[in-house]
């Protein structure tokens, strides 16, 4: 039953009937001794941080759900809901008393794992849900106290593993036992520079069982890994064998020098290397009972290894045909700024590979040995030894649909066949300051799929041709190519691109423009265009609907977009706005500045523009004002002049024209005073 105020009346002739009781809104604590028979609680505390002490009455409850509450510690008599099945606790800074060892009962504990957890908590053997547990000196919170708690299952995290004194305390753990926990993090402190460390012999002792299928481990600072993870030249009985592993992550392992042999575990999906500064090769060696090694593996990861040099894939004497990652989807390599040797993926689907900042070409060389052929996504950043992309990549990844490529400074040139991929959607290039072509074809048709292309600080690239900015195309950004010359060209392609609605075109010759999608904006500098027509071809033949327009520089012009709601207006030389400027009917806001020749403004024109809800003129000296003019523009919420808040919207109307009146004044003042200087 849920509880809302007009239903307490019914609830009150019916509380000991009742079985659960979800309460939408606070209420108080004084109501809860009615309901004797109820079996689910979940509520928030009306008033103060306690739990109702009527709550203690309750010897039936099976599950209570605080978790919305504001209760800063739970009470000791909370061991007297002795049926309690599930506790669900999840509250900011929440105490937990002793006391909650004696809920024998209890299944399911849910707190934040910031929260300390009680002493003995050993004692809950029916615990099957406990998120963590963080190791401590004293009694009572010793690693020893998960030794009972076999019904654990589904996620443990495990803190602070060097205050274990040695392997057979981290034994008295009993992870080997606990069959249903699917998901183990063995985590040590990473803040233990110059310590003398037993991590070695403590990560012996905490074999978990073989069911495992997710095992993380955080700053371990052993050099060798454990007898129980898969090893080379280990015998097989002297391991537990950890067949039903599908996710491996080792992060912040600073000290050892070798990974185990993961390779050989058939069911292993995910690879997360991270922080493993001291290993200097990786082996995937396969022997004579094996002919795939990594058979289920679908993800690789490998970040910040300064020291890792290969991966070396070798074959024993007699065995030969050996697949390697068979199934791998997903391939990340970063920071590791020695590595300069990768196997060949002979058999990969490959759909997505994200190098960045490993030193050398030739990783990417060996990836491609072989011509991958599901390519969806290529990212490509910080190899400085990189001249070229490999020439089978647009013709054999025909469904590649991202490309980004960054800081490759020795960058030539893209492979050609960049257009024959139809199904390309986003290409992104960035300071590639050597680029000269981008690899593109005149017969090989335009991108009609490419919806954002983005070329920035390629300053020797010369030609970009106009295949590229295809029909779908939504974002346009080049900036900072010094050398381009074909500019005029790709100006006359813009009226043509029905979709665009981010346009961004500044350090090119001849040319500056900015826009911006999400508010469809449009920032054209005329003086730098050079030509009148370009403009209007950019305004009247994009379907964009603009909202934002900043014109610069123009003498005159015929219309603007009637979809404008911000316009500004600013380096013109014309004495007058023109009358259709009225016909703005969505414009809001309207900025004129440095307009020297100004004379006088349409107020007649700027009374019909009935939205206008902001006006700001600045350095127009030979605009005049004058009393008169306030009834036409008294509609307008904000006026600022010069960088001076005339009237605002908070004002009213009798203050709104006293204040037109002072700036008035005070404007008669300034000008009589710089007469007399």
């Amino acid at each position: 039953m849920f509880l809302e105020d007009k239903s307490k009346d019914v609830l009150k002739k019916n509380a000991r009937y009742l079985r659960t009781l979800l309460s939408m809104d606070s209420i108080c604590g004084n109501m809860f001794s009615e309901f004797k028979s109820v079996r689910v609680l979940s509520f928030r505390i009306c008033g103060g941080n306690e739990l109702p002490s009527s709550i203690m009455k309750l010897i039936h409850l099976r599950i209570l759900n605080i978790k919305k509450s504001h209760i800063a510690r739970l009470p000791d008599w909370i061991s007297e809901l002795i049926h309690l099945q599930t506790l669900r606790a999840e509250v900011e800074e929440l105490q937990l008393p002793s006391t909650l060892k004696y809920l024998i009962n209890l299944r399911h504990l849910y707190v934040p794992r910031y929260v300390e957890l009680p002493t003995e908590i050993g004692k809950l053997t029916c615990l099957q849900t406990l998120g963590y547990f963080r190791v401590g000196d004293k009694s009572g919170h010793k690693i020893e106290e998960l030794g009972s708690l076999n019904n654990l299952k589904g996620k443990l995290e495990i803190f602070d593993l060097e205050k274990v004194g040695n392997k057979e305390e981290a034994e008295k753990a009993n992870l080997h036992k606990k069959s249903k926990l699917l998901e183990l993090n063995l985590k040590w402190a990473l803040d233990r520079e110059g310590e003398t460390t037993n991590d070695e012999d403590v990560l012996e002792g905490l074999q978990p069982h073989s069911n495992l299928m997710k095992l993380e481990i955080e700053g371990f600072k052993g050099i060798r890994f454990p007898s129980w993870s898969p090893v080379e030249n280990v015998h097989q009985d002297s391991w537990v064998q950890l067949d039903n592993l599908i996710d491996i992550r080792l992060t912040w392992c600073s000290e050892c020098d070798e990974i185990p042999v993961f390779g050989q575990l058939p069911n292993l999906k995910s690879l997360y290397l991270y922080e493993l500064s001291c290993v200097k090769f990786i082996n995937s060696s396969a022997h004579e009972s094996e002919c795939i090694v990594f058979p289920a593996l679908e993800s690789l990861e490998m970040y910040d290894m300064p020291k890792l040099t290969e991966w070396v894939h070798t074959e024993s004497v007699g065995v030969s045909g050996v697949k390697l990652f068979p199934h791998l989807q997903y391939l990340v390599i970063k920071r590791c700024k020695q590595l300069t040797n990768f196997p060949a993926l002979f058999c990969s689907p490959l759909k997505t590979l994200d190098i960045v900042d490993i030193g050398s070409y030739m990783p990417i060389a060996n990836i491609f040995e072989t011509e991958l052929t599901l390519l969806t996504q290529l990212f490509v950043r910080r190899i400085d030894d990189q001249g070229f992309l490999p020439d089978c990549l647009f013709s054999s990844n025909p469904n590649l649909s991202v490309l980004e490529i960054k800081e490759c400074r020795n960058l030539r040139g893209l492979p050609d066949g960049l257009c024959t991929i139809k199904s390309l959607e986003k290409l992104i290039i960035r300071e590639c300051p050597n680029l000269e072509h981008v690899g593109v074809q005149h017969s090989e048709g335009s991108l009609t799929c490419l919806k954002e292309l983005e070329i920035e600080d390629c300053n020797a690239l010369l030609h970009l041709p106009c295949e590229l900015l295809g029909s779908s195309l939504e974002k346009l950004v080049l900036e900072n190519l010094s050398s381009l010359k074909n500019v005029a060209e790709i100006i006359d392609c813009l009226p043509k691109l029905a979709r665009l609605t981010w346009l961004r075109i500044l350090g090119v010759p001849q040319f500056s423009a900015v826009g911006y999608s999400r508010n469809c904006i449009l920032n054209i500098d005329v003086s730098m265009i050079g030509s009148m027509e370009i403009v209007d071809g950019i305004l009247q033949g994009c379907s964009l609907q603009i909202k934002y327009l900043n014109l610069k520089g123009r003498e005159v012009w015929e219309s603007l977009p009637e979809s404008l709601q911000i316009l500004k207006l600013s380096n013109f030389g014309m004495e007058e706005l023109p009358d259709w400027l009225g016909n703005l009917s969505s414009l809001i806001e309207l900025n004129i500045s440095n307009c020297k020749k100004l004379r006088r403004l349409p107020i007649d024109v700027i009374q019909c523009i009935a939205k206008l809800r902001y006006l700001s003129i600045s350095e127009c000296p030979g605009v005049c004002f004058h009393i008169s003019q306030w009834p036409e523009i008294s509609h307008i919420a904000f006026i600022g002049i010069d960088g001076q808040r005339v009237v605002a919207e908070r004002d009213d109307a009798v203050r709104r024209e006293e204040l037109w009146r002072i700036f008035l004044e005070q404007k008669q003042h300034q000008n009589s005073y710089s007469k007399k200087v």
